[in-house]
């Protein structure tokens, strides 16, 4: 399945960590992709896939948000 999450913090890690395990593909969109966030994160999350939020909802079967309230 391709999941599409929205955000980058801690609970973006742990849900894709368990949905790479069950074989699914996830990208992250965030708002800016080449941003410092955007490249600190990919540097904690290897192989991780950041996207804008409207390219990464684009090709998803389903779509996370991960915001805060």
């Amino acid at each position: 399945m391709k999941i599409a999450i929205t955000g980058s913090g801690n609970v973006v890690a742990a849900l894709r960590s368990g949905w790479l395990k069950a074989g699914h593909e996830v990208v992250f969109g965030i708002r800016e992709p080449g941003s410092a966030k955007a490249q600190k994160a990919a540097s904690v999350l290897s192989g991780a896939a950041f996207k804008s939020v409207n390219e990464a909802a684009a090709n998803a079967e389903v779509i996370v948000l991960t915001t805060p309230p």
